[in-house]
């Protein structure tokens, strides 16, 4: 009997894992201009995001462009969308757990920043997980990218 009842909650769930709906939208490009060189909002992007707990994984001063590894970091709906299941929002059940990431790109003139959101929703036990398509909705970006304006304004 366990059996079965065990058999039929994993059907369960495993058909909501098939009514997964990918957000259809796109990130938005969070950007501004800038008065100083690309190196020295890179040298400041750093010191903001290692001071926010972001690990720098790459930074390239000739490329004008700096990368941070994920951070487990607990977003909301009004900063990304995961998805959905059955109209649910996979950000709404406690079961899914999010990382961020950063980008950064200087060029003259202009500094962009971009937060990539990873999701999955924990099934636990034997289950699957499953990893979600998350599109950040720019607040995290422009959270980011405000922070590093404040520093580079206080030069």
């Amino acid at each position: 009997m366990k059996n079965i009842w065990g058999a039929g909650i994993a059907l369960m769930l495993s058909a909501c894992a098939s009514t997964y709906s990918a957000p259809a939208m796109i990130a938005p490009r969070v950007s501004a201009p800038v008065q100083v060189k690309p190196a020295e909002v890179l040298r400041v992007s750093k010191r903001v995001l290692a001071g926010e707990g972001f690990q720098i994984n790459d930074s390239d001063l000739e490329a004008g462009t700096l990368i941070t590894a994920p951070k487990n970091f607990r977003v909301s709906t009004k900063e990304a969308d995961c998805g959905s299941t059955m109209g649910i929002d996979y950000l709404l059940d406690n079961r899914t757990t999010t990382r961020v990431s950063y980008s950064v790109i200087a060029e003259d003139g202009r500094v962009l920043v971009t937060a990539y959101v990873l999701g999955e929703y924990k099934l636990g036990d034997a289950m699957q997980d499953i990893t979600l398509t998350c599109v950040s909705k720019g607040e995290l970006d422009r959270w980011m990218l405000s922070k590093v304006l404040d520093e580079l304004g206080r030069k």
